[in-house]
């Protein structure tokens, strides 16, 4: 199963990942930022209809002069913000969430062909790994329509984040991946469909306990 799941990583194809029961039993559509067009936004969209997000990697943050959304509302100095901001998950975790991006090139940043070109930009970006701080203020804008995730410690935090990013460290790739949580009537898509729908659709599916296996982590 890890093996398909870095194959179809590594040739730009969808990687359906389930996190596990013991955390938000969830499933995410998985790509490669590098393999990311218009069509494959829609197809996140239409098939996954979660929230469309860039995940990489703590690293990267820091690269970027970035911080997590949680930090940022921590330091304002209005009340009401710091109030807002989330300490744990009620699924225990600490928030992968930062800023939110549009490219600069892209008109509302909402379509497709806009999310896409911001998704693009940051990926070659990332593949460059140099002079990220001065270049994201360069190329892009916030607030926009990308959200961006960075992963923490994977032996602490073991969700789609960590585990899409782990999954590009094995595959060999940079640490530049989108995911979007699958959703069914009114609740997230279950395990079974999940695995109903790579089945049908010819994809690769991995479930969070598979992935750690091979870092010699146990799953939280």
């Amino acid at each position: 199963m890890l093996k398909d799941a870095i194959s179809s990583l590594k040739a730009g194809r969808f990687v359906v990942l389930y996190d596990g029961e013991k955390r938000e039993g969830e499933a995410d559509l998985v790509i490669h930022g590098s393999a990311i067009t218009p069509e494959t936004i829609r197809t996140l969209r239409k098939d996954a209809g979660g929230l469309i997000c860039f995940a990489t990697s703590k690293e990267i943050m820091r690269k970027m002069g970035l911080e997590y959304m949680a930090e940022i509302l921590r330091s304002s100095d209005s009340p009401l913000l710091r109030r807002l901001a989330i300490t744990r998950t009620p699924y225990g975790d600490e928030s992968a969430f930062s800023i939110s991006l549009n490219s600069r090139g892209t008109f509302t940043g909402i379509p497709d062909s806009d999310r896409a070109l911001t998704i693009m930009e940051l990926s070659k970006m990332i593949s460059k790994n140099n002079g990220m701080n001065s270049e994201l203020a360069r190329k892009f804008y916030s607030p926009g329509h990308v959200p961006l995730l960075f992963a923490r410690d994977i032996r602490e935090r073991q969700g789609h984040t960590e585990l899409s990013v782990e999954l590009c460290r094995l595959a060999g790739l940079p640490p530049a991946v989108v995911v979007c949580e699958m959703l069914g009537k009114g609740r997230a898509a279950s395990k079974k469909m999940a695995q109903k729908y790579a089945k049908e659709n010819g994809l690769a599916f991995i479930e969070g306990r598979t992935l750690l296996k091979e870092t010699g982590l146990k799953p939280r």
